[in-house]
This record gives structure tokens, sequence and C-alpha cells, in this order.
């Protein structure tokens, strides 16, 4: 209907002021009239006087937009001066308030934006949605009762064939019997009629001739064939209206394939918009109650994007589209990224979220990675949800029950609202909450579950719940796993930031705003951005420079991303190009590949997505990272950290003491680097506060006055909280701190020392190296070049070469292997 085509442009008009989105929306309402074509076609199709009336209620509330929108426009209009001699009719007709009329141009403005988007416009754009959604319904329970209808004619049909092909052959049969035993001529005659005898001929026709009975036989036969004629043309009839009974259901589910194409496309382009400028707004200073507006506003962007994808999963799941894929995953980590995910809003209400996974189990396993995510995150959401106090609890257990060992019970417990014993029985249906006061007071559409049931009989596994009202629920989740042995290699956000820089990629994007948020992310990454707001553009820059990605969207004006591929890839151009697309329905995406692209990326954005696209398609620089490490080791050594001659005699110390001290201190910060970064990276202030505070002393003790400095600095920045100041002041911190380390295990401990605190510290750093590369960190690089002197020491030459040429190729099993066999001495 109009009230939907056209509710777009009057918020971008109220939004952006740009008069061609008022032109838009009067065309859709005064020239095209879809919604007025619609209602009259379907009165000639002799709709229901029910189907009118809900189609009349939706258009009662259109109408009530479209007032709505004419009093914003009349505000915009005479803020930006238009003379009214110039407005449309129904803008100049329309009178505002006498309070509106006195207010000045950017209250006008601001007036206009606040109508289109209050709490009274949200409920009419659901009012309208309410009588077409039971629209649909009555014309699909149509649908289906002509279906019927056309199946029981069909029956009918196929019945009446049978007896009278039966019939017809024992009529036949007998007249020529008779027709040869008695007179000839008559025989002779019918026999030459019927000799040629099709099925639906027409013309047939028997002439009565001979005898009494053999006339009466020939006008039987001759009637008879005529009903068995009107039965045939009935049975092709009923035939006909099934096959376009068919052609119009099947035109129904791609008009409604279609449908659910363009709605995840447009509400999906704006969302990337929102959810993009958050995340390169939490990058910039803000005040603590920016920062709670932000937060907030990311929870109602998650929220909608949450409800956008159960709906479309929940169509893909029964059109029976939705597929089970198998590849190598982390179990426990995945668990606890889900949990992780939920903490800050339990922590919110003040309940305790935690889980517990069976060391006796083990972590890696091969499945479907994103369904298994999904069905934790629905299931500890809704928990979270239903749980004003208490806990919520997440156990990974082998299941007891069952005799193969590779079933995994995922348990998901909570102290809420509990769930009564009739309403379980339906709970896992679409649709379905425990009674209508929970949707109003908790939100949600109703699918979580019925989704999380479906996706684990996906997996051949079994979902169950146990629940008392005011006890809480059990929510038990039963899936069979193969056990996996590869290491997921995992690459962190800081160290790409460094191995993508000057690396070119193009962004093909024709909404602006949603351009300039996505180079702005990339740019981020340090590769270097070259945008296109067009498929012509596009193509020009493609055919006429090299990139190492392009990102493509897929739906722009003139030519689209899929035209875009097709010419490029006839022009043998190989580089990866990556979709970006607001549409998540199987065809859209499987076109998306067989058009020639490498991938896709769905809109909203996610950050993860393109670091995997990134780390995926551009190949990782290890030797730039080895020569930066080795040139920041050199100026290290040329820079005079402590002036330990001065610090002897300050402190009274002998030179012996004062060594001893340097090596304690090292010796105690060990790790000191990656944990201040887990606190950096949670944002966990108080926790980095006291850890600073603490090093503060240290490094002031032993006289290592610059990184005491950098300290005090970061520790008024962390008290203010000020993020910009924190980013900077920790940067330097660290940078410094590193150095400090370095320079003492460079200087400060003899080789005789050296040898010692090696073998003394062998079995911690190659244990822990060992847990690093089992766990496929990318970390465990940096950790190498650390502590390569011992390695260098626990293996031979050879060894040491094919562990070094291992690391820079990334072939972490390779050397697993290796270490393992050393570590066995102290495991």
């Amino acid at each position: 209907l109009d009230g939907i085509l056209h509710i777009q442009e009057g918020g971008k008009f109220a939004i952006t002021n740009d008069i061609e989105h008022h032109d838009r929306f009067w065309e859709e309402i005064n020239v095209t009239r879809t919604r007025d074509e619609v209602i009259s076609r379907l009165e000639e199709m002799n709709a229901t006087s029910k189907e009118l009336a809900l189609l009349a209620e939706a258009k009662k509330y259109s109408d009530e937009l479209v007032y709505t929108e004419r009093n914003s426009m009349r505000l915009i209009l005479e803020a930006l001066e238009v003379p009214e001699e110039e407005m449309i009719d129904e803008i100049r007709s329309f009178e505002l308030t006498d309070i509106e009329k006195q207010l000045t141009k950017e209250e006008k403005l601001e007036r206009a934006r606040l109508i289109m988007f209050d709490s009274n416009y949200s409920d009419y754009k659901e009012k309208i949605m309410n009588p077409i959604s039971e629209f649909q319904e009555i014309m699909n329970q149509r649908i289906e009762n002509e279906l019927e209808q056309a199946r029981g004619g069909t029956r009918t049909a196929q019945i009446i064939q049978l007896l009278l092909a039966i019939i017809i052959i024992s009529v036949v049969v007998l007249m020529i019997r008779l027709l040869f035993n008695q007179i000839t001529r008559p025989i002779q005659s019918y026999t030459e009629s019927i000799e040629d005898f099709e099925i639906g001929d027409t013309s047939l026709k028997l002439i009565e001739t001979g005898s009494k009975e053999l006339r009466n036989l020939a006008r039987t036969f001759n009637h008879l064939y005529y009903l068995f004629g009107s039965e045939l043309a009935k049975r092709k009839e009923a035939e006909e209206i099934m096959r376009q009974a068919k052609e119009d259901a099947e035109q129904a589910n791609k008009a409604k394939s279609q449908f659910l194409a363009n709605t995840s496309h447009e509400i999906r382009t704006p969302l990337n918009t929102i959810i993009g400028y958050q995340y390169l707004l939490d990058e910039t200073e803000l005040t603590s109650k920016q920062k709670d507006y932000l937060k907030q506003t990311e929870k109602a962007s998650n929220n909608l994007l949450h409800i956008i994808n159960e709906i479309l999963d929940f169509s893909k799941i029964e059109a029976d589209k939705m597929t089970v894929e198998k590849v190598s995953f982390d179990l426990r980590k995945i668990v606890k990224e889900a949990v992780k995910l939920m903490e800050v809003e339990a922590r919110q209400k003040g309940i305790t979220l935690e889980y517990y996974y069976n060391e006796q189990i083990p972590s890696m396993f091969v499945g479907d990675v994103n369904k298994i995510r999904q069905i934790l995150l629905n299931l500890i959401s809704n928990g979270v949800k239903f749980t004003e106090k208490g806990f919520v609890k997440v156990n990974v257990e082998q299941d007891k029950d069952y005799t193969n060992n590779n079933m995994i019970n995922i348990t998901v417990r909570d102290t809420g609202i509990g769930i009564n014993e009739e309403k379980q029985k339906i709970i896992f249906d679409a649709f379905s909450q425990g009674d209508i006061s929970t949707t109003r007071k908790y939100g949600g559409t109703g699918l979580g579950l019925a989704i999380c049931k479906k996706l684990t009989e996906l997996m051949d596994g079994i979902i169950s719940v146990e629940s008392y009202i005011g006890e809480g629920s059990k929510f038990i989740v039963r899936i069979p796993f193969i056990e996996s042995n590869e290491n997921t290699q995992l690459l962190k956000k800081e160290s790409i930031k460094y191995i993508f820089k000057k690396e070119k990629v193009l962004l093909v994007e024709d909404n602006e705003t949603n351009l300039l948020m996505t180079k702005y992310i990339l740019e981020g990454f340090g590769v270097i951005v070259d945008t296109a707001s067009n498929g012509k553009i596009a193509l020009e820059k493609i055919i006429n420079n090299k990139y190492n990605i392009i990102f493509m969207d897929i739906r722009m004006p003139e030519m689209d991303g899929f035209e875009v591929t097709e010419i490029v890839r006839k022009k043998k151009i190989s580089t990866p190009i990556i979709a970006l697309t607001g549409d998540v329905v199987e065809e859209v995406l499987q076109k998306s590949i067989k058009i020639g692209m490498n991938g896709y990326i769905v809109k909203p954005i996610k950050i993860d997505d393109i670091t995997d696209v990134l780390s995926k398609y551009i190949e990782v620089k290890t030797k730039e990272i080895i020569h930066q490490k080795e040139e920041q080791k050199e100026k290290q050594k040329e820079k005079n950290i402590i002036d330990i001659e001065n610090e002897i005699k300050r402190t009274g110390l002998t030179k012996e003491k004062y060594m001893q001290i340097l090596e304690h201190t090292l010796e105690n910060n060990r790790g000191i680097i990656r944990e201040l970064d887990d606190y950096y990276n949670n944002k966990d202030i108080k926790l980095l506060k006291f850890i600073v505070h603490s090093l503060k002393g240290t490094v002031g003790n032993i006289g290592a006055k610059s990184v005491y400095g950098r300290a005090v600095e970061l520790e008024q920045a962390l008290s203010s909280e000020n993020r910009n100041d924190i980013r900077i002041t920790y940067k330097k911190f660290i940078i410094e701190l590193e150095e400090l380390l370095e320079f003492i295990k460079e200087i400060s401990i003899s080789k005789d020392v050296k040898q010692s605190n090696r073998e003394r510290h062998l079995d911690v750093d190659i244990l822990k190296f060992l847990e690093m590369l089992n766990n496929g960190e990318y970390e465990s690089i940096n950790y190498f070049y650390k502590y390569n002197e011992d390695i260098k020491a626990i293996v031979s030459e050879e060894e040491y070469k094919n562990i070094d040429i291992n690391m820079k190729k990334f072939c972490f099993e390779e050397v697993v292997s290796v270490i393992k066999e050393y570590s066995k001495k102290v495991m």
C-alpha cells in the first residue's frame, strides 16, 4: 500500500529537508496511487466485504499518516521560506496551530522531525500493517479452499473416467460380437466408424442402422460417448483450474520472497548506517550522559536487528532453505563469547550470569558454529530477560543418557518467572510466549524458541524445557558433535591494523551516508579506501586501477552490483569482490556467489566480518612485523631508560643487589602487557587503574623516571574518564613499559644469570607458547620472537630454522609437533 511506500520519503524529507523527497512523496499519493489501484483490482476480483473492510481500515490509518506528514511538511516548507503559492494544495490547505506559527525556523524544523518520529506515528504504521496481515491470512485461506475444491473435482473426474472407460470397452466388445454374429453390414459400418477411435474425438458418432437392437445399441453408444466427452471436458477444465491455482500459488510465494528481500534491504540499509555510526561514535570522546544515550541507542538497534533476523530466519526455515554447515570450531570459546555478550545486561539487572564447561569434554568440534551460537544467544537472552533476581547459568556436559560419547548437553537455567505446564506444550511453537501480558512486558516476536527448536532439529538434536511458575526454567539442548583436531587461527584487530596498512580497496555504495560510514570503518584497519557512488563509476575504476579487494553494494541505480561483477569477470579481472547487501534471502545470496562474487557481508556490517574478509584476501606481512620489532629493539638499546649508576648511589645498594631487584621486577611482571591489554580492551577502568597504580610504585622504586611519569599521566586520565586522553596516554605508557622490561632483560642480567633464569622459567615459557599455538593465537608470533633465545636453547639449529619458517607462514600445527616433544620433560 502507498502508506508503506511513502513513509520513508516523508521521513527522509523531515531529516534532510531535501525537496526531492517531498516531490516523491506526493507523486506516490496523487499520481502513482498504488493503494487505490490495489483496492480497485480487489473489488474487480469479487473480494469479500471483510477483506475490503480490512483494506479500508489500513487506508484509514494511512490517511492519518498523510495528515501527520502534511503537518510536518507544512512546518518544513515554512521554515525553508517557500511561498505559499508554490506549495501543493494539500500543504497549502493545511492550517498550523497558533503555537506552531510562532515557532522559529529551527524550532519548526525540529517540530517537523519530532512529529515524524513520535510514538503516535509508529502506532499508525502498526495499525496499517495489522489489517494487512489479517487480509493476507484470509486470502491464503481462500486459495487453500479453492485448491481443495479443485482436488475434489479431479478425484471425481478420475473415477468417472475410469468407469466410463470400462463401460465403453465393454459395450464395444459386446457390440462387435453381436454385429459379427447377426448382421454383417451394420457390423462393417460400426467397425469402420470406430476403427480410428481416439479419446476426445468429438466427431465420433455411430449411424443407427440394422435391427432395432442395433439401432438402440448405436443410440446408447452415442449417448455414452457424449457423457464421456462431457466428463473429459470437465476434467480438462478442472486440470486447468488446478494449473492456474498452482501458478497463482507459486506467484504468491515468489511475491512473498521478493517482499522479504525488499523489506530486508529497506530496513537493513538505514540500520546499517545507524549501527555503523554508533561504532564510529563510540571511538570518539563522549560525556558520560552521551555514552549512556549511545548505549541505549545501540541496545535498541541490536534489538531491532534481532527481530528482523528472527523473522527472516523463520521464513527460511519454513521454506526449507536452511542448510547445515560443517566447520571446525571451539565450543568452549563460543559459550564464553555468548555469555560475555549478555554480561552487561545481566549486571544492569543485578543478576549473576556464569557458565561451566566440563573439563573432560574437548573444545574443538565439527558442526554449524553459527547455529550453535544463535541457539545459545537466544536461550541466554531469554534467561536474562525473564529473570529479575537470582542467576542465569549455562552448563556444558556430556549427555549421560546416550551411548554416543559425542552427544553434548547444553543447559541454560534461570531463576526467572517460569512457565506453567500448559504453556510448556506450545512454548516452541511460532509466535508463542507464555501469555499476552508477557509479550507486553518483555517484548519479542515469539519466534526465538521456535527457531531454536528448528535449528536444533536440523542438527539432529533435541531441545526440551523444565519449568515451574515462580521458580525459573531450564532449557536442555542435546546435540551430537564430531570431535575435531584442528586449531582455529585468529587475528587480533590490533595486529590487523598494522598488517593491512597501505593495502588498497574499492568501496562501491550509492547511499552517501553508508559510503562515508563504511569508508571510516575500513580506514580504521589501516587500508587505503577508494570510493565509487554507482556501478558505472566503479566499473571504470576497476578497469583502470588495481585493488586488493572490492566491496560492492548490490542494489544501485543505473548499474547494480551484479551487472558490474558480470562485466568485470568477463574481462578476466580476478580481484576478490565482496557483496554488501541488506537482502538475506537465500536466492540473493546464492546469486551473488553464482555471478562471480567471492562472498558477501550482510548489512548491518559487523567489524568481525570485515576482519575476516581482510585477513582472507590480503596477505599477512609477517616480515614487516618482524622488521618493525627489530628496529624497536635497536632503539631500546640506544635509549638510556634507567641511570643505573645514579640509582645505585641513590639507594646505597651494591650493583649486584640492584641488579637482583631489576631481575625481580622483570620476573614479577611477565605477562603484564597482556593483562593490561585485557583490562583496557574490556574497558575495566577500575582494575586497570589499580594495576597502573601498583606499577607506578614499582617503576618509581627502580628509578625508571620516564615510565613513572607516563604512569602518573595515565592514572590521571583514568580518574577523569576522558576516553581520548585514556587512549593516548595508555599507548604511550605501554610503549615505554615494554621498552623498560626489554631494557632490564638486555642489560641488567649477566649471561650466567640469563642461563639460570632460562632454566628456571623454561617450563612456564614453553608450556605457555604451546598453549597459544594450540589455540591458534596470532600473539604466539610475538611470543616466539620475544622468547626465541629460550626456544633456541632446547631445540637443534635445524629445528629452530624450521620453526622460524613455519611461524612466518602461520603453520602453527607444524611447530606444535616439535615443541610438544621438548615440553614432555616439564609437563
